[in-house]
């Protein structure tokens, strides 16, 4: 999980899920937060790593600090999660993780219900940690999983590429002047 560490990014999601999960599951599953902000959002930061520890999962969970090297972090992943309880209008770390080639489980509200598609990743409610937990036990279960949901990400991602857009935009234009 990339991104800043606040309360609307959902982490405590996450966390609750991971305490949901099946014993052998917890084990083969380590969570990584990457984190890359400095801003301060340090009552929201102490109360996730209480919940943490709540969850039985401190060996497990780990809340990496800023970082400046984001594509190795998603390079070691097995899958990506974005679990925004506020809608996003895009969710920048969704096609980031997909054009690594990472499956991606995602909040189904606002933009990564519309970037990712079954073919190419999980959406859950962010209300419901049960949703989530059971999409993090089939990523955990399911090597051909992942591996084909990553292939179909990765494919999926070059509608995101900055040469797709300026194709886009300039088609826009194109249209609109005649």
């Amino acid at each position: 999980m990339v991104g800043n560490i606040r309360q609307w990014k959902g982490q405590h999601v996450v966390v609750e899920a991971f305490g949901l999960l099946p014993a052998d599951v917890q084990r083969r599953l380590k969570v990584h937060f990457v984190v890359a902000t400095a801003e301060d959002h340090h009552q929201y930061e102490v109360a996730l790593r209480a919940r943490i520890v709540e969850a039985g999962a401190v060996h497990s969970v780990q809340l990496l600090g800023p970082r400046n090297d984001v594509p190795a972090v998603y390079a070691a992943a097995d899958f990506a999660v974005h679990a925004s309880v506020l809608p996003e209008p895009f969710g920048l770390v969704v096609p980031e993780a997909m054009v690594q080639g990472i499956p991606v489980i995602a909040s189904k509200f606002g933009g990564p219900g519309e970037v990712l598609s079954a073919a190419t990743g999980c959406l859950f409610d962010p209300a419901n940690p049960q949703e989530l937990a059971t999409h993090l036990e089939e990523m955990v279960r399911g090597d051909s999983l992942r591996q084909a949901l990553g292939r179909a990400a990765a494919t999926a991602a070059q509608a995101y590429s900055v040469e797709a857009m300026v194709r886009g935009v300039t088609e826009v234009y194109e249209r609109v002047m005649g």
